[in-house]
Order: structure tokens, then C-alpha cells, then sequence
């Protein structure tokens, strides 16, 4: 795996854990290349606009988090190992199936079913038989996805923020500490020295 070049990239289960939300746009991601990989290896396997990629693997119960791909190019993606492809039958408005399959309505229901230790899995025979609830208007799919899309760029928004003020209060704390350390103070006796004096 590369981020250099390659004809295909390759989606890691990790990724769809950790680094990507409920939508991944394709065109814009960092998604890693497969090394000396041809297109024709992988063609049964190319990824398409709405498909739904369901992270089988984790420590804990992000097990099952999902990512629905968008901005497909002329670059092919796959998914990696232990990640679940999914592609609709029916037509879903972009971004509905990445938040859904995200939220405790789809997720709770995984959990009792997912098996192991240490690392807990689904298997697909678990996600064929779960049930998925949509709205039958088009349009309001769109908007669901949207809106729940729209309060991921909110909080993005706040979190940045919140990761400047942190950053200028440690520096403003640093430059604080290295001041006192270069500001003369009277040598001052031990509490426990005064107080034996005074007896």
C-alpha cells in the first residue's frame, strides 16, 4: 500500500473505524493505492457510488460501523479485508444508508449477535437477515442525509475550534511557566522549618 500511485486503491477496514464518517467522497478521501495492483485483478471487485462498505472486525463494538462511498473516479477503489460490501437494490438518496446503518436503530440490534472475545466480528449471514427502514420518498431521504451531514460539518466546525483554544492556551501556559522560572523570588524557608521555629 502506497499513497504515491498505483491503478487501484484499496479501502482499509481500519479507515472505515477510525478515519472515515458516515460518507466517504471518493475524490476527495486519502485512500491508500495498492501496490503494483492492475486494474484487471480487481475488476469483479470496483466499488460504485451508494455502496456500503461495513467494517466485520474491531476490539470493541465499533464493530459493524459503516461508510457509504460517493465521488467515485476514474481511479477504482476496492474494499480491503474485513470489510462487508454492500450495494443497494433499490435506489437510496446519497448519504441516508451511511447515516442509518450508523445509528442505533440498525447498530443496537448487532450487538448481541457479534461473536468473539478479543476481537468481535459480524458475519454477513448476520447483516442478510437484519432489516433496513427507509423512507419510500426519494426526497426525503436527501434530506435525512443532509441534515445529519450538515450537523457533521457543525461539529467538525466546533471541534477545530475547540482544538485551536487548547492549543493557544498551552502556549500561552508555556510561555507563563518560562517567565516565572526567569523572575527573581525571595529564597523562602520550608511551611515545616517556620512553624519548628515558632515553637
Amino acid at each position: 500500500m502506497n499513497y504515491v500511485s498505483g491503478d487501484v486503491k484499496s479501502i482499509h477496514y481500519g479507515d472505515v473505524l477510525i478515519k472515515y464518517g458516515a460518507i466517504t467522497d471518493c475524490s476527495k478521501a486519502e485512500i491508500p493505492f495498492v501496490t503494483d495492483a492492475e486494474a484487471s485483478d480487481y475488476q469483479d471487485g470496483f466499488l460504485r457510488d451508494n455502496d456500503i462498505l461495513i467494517a466485520d472486525a474491531a476490539e470493541d463494538e465499533t464493530v459493524g460501523k459503516a461508510t457509504e462511498i460517493a465521488g467515485i473516479t476514474d481511479v477504482p477503489v476496492v474494499a480491503g479485508l474485513h470489510i462487508i460490501a454492500c450495494r443497494p437494490k433499490t435506489k437510496i438518496a446519497r448519504g441516508y444508508l451511511g447515516y442509518y446503518i450508523n445509528s442505533p436503530s440498525f447498530h443496537g440490534p448487532l450487538l448481541p449477535l457479534m461473536q468473539g472475545t478479543k476481537v468481535l466480528s459480524v458475519s454477513r449471514s448476520t447483516l442478510a437477515g437484519t432489516t433496513v427502514t427507509y423512507p419510500t420518498q426519494r426526497q426525503e431521504q436527501h434530506q435525512l442525509g443532509a441534515f445529519f451531514a450538515s450537523l457533521d460539518d457543525l461539529i467538525a466546525l466546533h471541534q477545530r475550534k475547540l482544538t485551536h483554544l487548547i492549543q493557544k492556551y498551552r502556549k500561552r501556559r508555556n510561555a507563563l511557566c518560562l517567565n516565572l522560572e526567569h523572575r527573581p523570588f525571595h529564597k523562602r524557608k520550608p511551611l515545616n522549618e517556620r512553624n519548628n521555629h515558632a515553637c
